[in-house]
């Protein structure tokens, strides 16, 4: 491992997106709220361009999807759909066709009236995948920006990938410039110096890489300028799980630390930080400590996959050409099979005899996941204090992350599970085996160095009560807290 790895700490931020839509209600005769509904329809087509000549046609198949609720319709072999029973309110409808990419409509819904959409056209989308790289160098880790820039421009250039990165570099290690630019990344030859080719987008001067306004700004505009069926987000910088090394004013952390601004983005920030429409198909962190069953869960909204180590990354970070190039090879990799290959290839490249790990979360296995830890977190507070030296034994034998400091409290939780069944309770064996078969669902693929052998993917928090007591008020917003007991297991488990 490099001398230097991708967590630190930092100052606090509180700041806050907000997504909302308005409902109607009315009463019933008894006094009874009713929520008043009305009905959408519409037609998507599809524009074309064949032998030079523009065609529009009908288009079936098209997810119309009304974005913050679980409402969805699919379009007819005429292009056409409906959608009934939607509360009254503002709405963003979301069109999603694959190798289209979307578009989508600002609606509002009147009670008991069906109105009707403007037709919405979906465009060839000739770009298979967007790759944006969020590169927070305004801290120590400013001098691996030019290297792993370097990593990109290695890639052969390509119109079905595209690659743009936000770099922000601090002015105190070297760097040939500081402040914050935009870069189209395009392949160049020289190992050593970035930028030859690239395309300087926007000399953004002084910015806030720590604000989650930040970030999704630039999500926003990549999305605008470079339209793709397919969006990786890569957040490059210091990460920490979701916590603060020690105790301070405000515990909670996160990722992308900005020294001259003194911010970062808390884990409760993520979600708004991230917000995309539709939602990103990939969100990878080359950054320590971000694979946890609580970082997950938080931004389970906003992206297909998670990619990211429970462990410490090495200062060097990913090794970008080892997956871009075969990307570039095979734009039509799927979602999936893009996060497989960053996490194999990240573990070919820096081999196995170390502490490093990599693995896929696919999100829509974590309201499974966390109603399996909410049963396990049950059985455990009903049955665990039956065999105190067991359950204690289990928590202080499991593989903690990161190894070279054990004050983080990340455990694999997997491996806990499976320490756990030693107390021989059938309940708490059952749960156990529960939940060890929802991570197998939800981490698709593991990769483990030999320093971490038989650990799953996912570290969860998992303190002796003693120093969970410090952070019970942060720990208790997280989403994963809010829907489990997992938090009253940490303030109840055994100490010896």
């Amino acid at each position: 491992m490099s001398g230097l790895s991708r967590w630190m700490i930092l100052a606090p931020l509180a700041l806050g997106l907000l997504l909302a839509g308005c409902s109607g209600k009315g009463s019933s005769g008894s006094g009874t709220p009713v929520v008043k509904m009305g009905r959408l329809a519409g037609v998507v087509t599809l524009s074309d361009v064949v032998n030079n000549v523009p065609t529009v046609k009908s288009a079936p198949g098209v997810d119309v999807h009304v974005f913050g609720t679980t409402l969805h319709a699919t379009t007819l072999s005429d292009g056409s759909y409906t959608l009934d029973n939607v509360p009254v309110g503002s709405y963003v409808l979301v069109f999603t066709l694959s190798g289209r990419g979307s578009e989508q409509e600002n609606v509002t819904v009147l009670a008991d009236q069906t109105v009707t959409v403007s037709k919405v056209v979906l465009q060839a989308v000739a770009r298979k995948w967007t790759v944006l790289v969020y590169m927070d160098g305004d801290n120590d880790l400013e001098p691996y920006t030019e290297q792993d820039l370097n990593e990109m421009e290695m890639a052969p250039d390509s119109d079905k990938v595209t690659i743009v990165a936000q770099v922000d570099r601090s002015p105190y290690y070297g760097a040939t410039w500081s402040g914050c630019r935009r870069y189209e990344i395009k392949h160049d030859d020289n190992p050593t110096t970035s930028g030859v080719n690239d395309i300087d987008k926007e000399d953004m001067g002084n910015v806030d890489m720590g604000s989650p306004t930040t970030l999704n700004n630039f999500i926003q505009w990549g999305r605008n300028v470079y339209p793709a069926e397919h969006y990786i987000v890569v957040l490059w910088d210091h990460g920490s799980g979701w916590r603060s090394r020690t105790q301070a004013t405000n515990p909670m952390r996160g990722i992308a630390f900005d020294d001259t601004s003194q911010t970062y983005i808390k884990t409760v920030d993520l979600p708004a930080a991230l917000t995309s429409v539709p939602p990103l198909d990939i969100v990878c962190y080359d950054a320590c400590l971000m694979q946890m069953g609580e970082i997950a869960y938080e931004i389970r909204n906003n992206c297909s996959y998670t990619v990211g180590s429970e462990e410490d990354v090495p200062g060097d970070g990913y090794y970008y050409a080892a997956w871009l190039n075969p990307l570039v090879a095979n734009p039509a990799m799927s979602p999936l099979e893009l996060s497989e290959t960053i996490a194999r290839e990240t573990l070919n490249y820096y081999g196995t005899s170390n502490d490093y790990t990599q693995s896929v979360i696919d999100t829509t296995q974590l309201p499974g996941f966390v109603s399996a830890l909410d049963n396990f977190a049950g059985a455990l507070l009903a049955n665990g204090s039956n065999q105190s030296a067991a359950i204690v034994a289990a928590r202080t034998s499991v593989d903690f992350f990161p190894d070279t400091d054990s004050s983080y409290n990340y455990r694999d939780l997997y491996q806990y599970a499976e320490k756990v069944k030693a107390a021989n309770v059938a309940s708490v064996t059952a749960a156990a085996t529960a939940l060890q078969a929802a991570i197998d669902r939800a981490v698709v693929v593991h990769y483990e160095g030999t320093q971490h052998a038989g650990t799953h993917g996912l570290s969860i928090y998992l303190p002796d009560p003693y120093n969970y007591g410090r952070y019970l008020q942060p720990y208790g917003a997280l989403d994963l807290a809010l829907n489990t007991r997992w938090p009253t297991w940490l303030a109840k488990q055994p100490t010896q």
